[in-house]
């Protein structure tokens, strides 16, 4: 028999669909509220059911929830629409979750600093780099306040990320030096060979950028899918302006290919498929060919 009990014990254990089946269990038998609801969500956005989640939470917060539990339906929901790439409703359960803190204050610093990070994510999404790179700001003082590392480490990287789409190399440099002595673990370390990449690009060291992207691309094992369609981008864009072409739309359809396996992230594939329209646009204009030898890759390849 479906318990609350029973939901949140297979939720734990990471018996994905189980928990899945227990929570449409409980729903059809109406007996469910915010709680439950939450955990649905969880559950629907941890077996990447983004559309299905944000049906789930809004159930609960349909439930008029109070205290922690709202805060965490917001926070959840705000999450789930930045990653579907629904940003003003994202920025909306946000900011209202950022808002009314005190009606849950007992979730902490780590939650408050998740929800700036989110709202910075979203913000960057939208193109707002402004309000993004001040939404970083706060969740990296806070961060720092409390002495949480990781949280810390990934806010740095995003800051420098945005720092570097706006032209600033100071305060991007800034931000890796700080979370160079953050990094703990193989993924930790890609993500930050992806923001120097970007930063030497950023700075016109161009050459440099290159290879580092291409160590990137061409590195054999766990380099997130995400990690390997930015660097693409990266070297894309700086082929563009080194009017290498064919390098460029090599690039964007590479990063359109790691970015259909980095699961459904929208911001990734976003930035895929802006470099692809931006190489085809060119390509259009200038009327040269748009077929790049399938051997091409960033192997050898070098900025003049």
């Amino acid at each position: 028999m479906a318990t609350v009990e029973s939901l949140r014990t297979a939720f734990e254990q990471g018996r994905l669909e189980h928990a899945w089946e227990t929570y449409k269990q409980l729903h059809a038998a109406r007996e469910v509220d915010a709680e439950v609801h939450y955990l649905g969500g969880r559950v629907a956005l941890m077996r990447n059911d983004l559309f299905e989640a944000k049906s789930v939470l809004l159930r609960g917060l349909a439930a008029s929830p109070s205290g922690p539990i709202l805060g965490q339906v917001r926070l959840l929901l705000g999450e789930v629409e930045r990653r579907i790439g629904e940003v003003d409703e994202a920025v909306a359960h946000l900011q209202s979750f950022l808002e009314d803190m005190g009606e849950y204050a007992d979730l902490g610093a780590l939650w408050q600093g998740a929800a700036l990070y989110n709202l910075a994510l979203t913000y960057r999404q939208a193109g707002r780099h402004e309000e993004s790179r001040s939404a970083y700001r706060q969740a990296i003082e806070l961060f720092r306040r409390e002495g949480l590392r990781e949280p810390l480490r990934r806010a740095l990287q995003n800051l420098a990320w945005v720092a570097c789409m706006q032209g600033d190399a100071e305060e991007a440099r800034q931000a890796l030096d700080e979370s160079d002595k953050l990094c703990a673990g193989e993924e930790a370390r890609w993500r930050q060979r992806l923001g120097r990449s970007y930063l030497w690009a950023t700075l016109g060291q161009y050459s440099q950028a290159m290879d580092l992207c291409g160590a990137i691309v061409r590195a054999e094992g766990q380099v997130p899918s995400d990690v390997r369609s930015h660097a693409c981008w990266i070297a894309g864009h700086q082929a563009l302006r080194n009017h290498r072409v064919d390098v460029a739309l090599a690039m964007a359809e590479q990063a359109l290919h790691h970015a259909t396996q980095a699961g459904k992230e929208n911001r990734v594939l976003h930035d895929a498929a802006e470099l692809f329209r931006t190489v085809r646009s060119h390509l259009t204009l200038t009327g040269a060919d748009g077929e790049p030898s399938p051997q091409l890759a960033l192997v050898g390849v070098r900025e003049t």
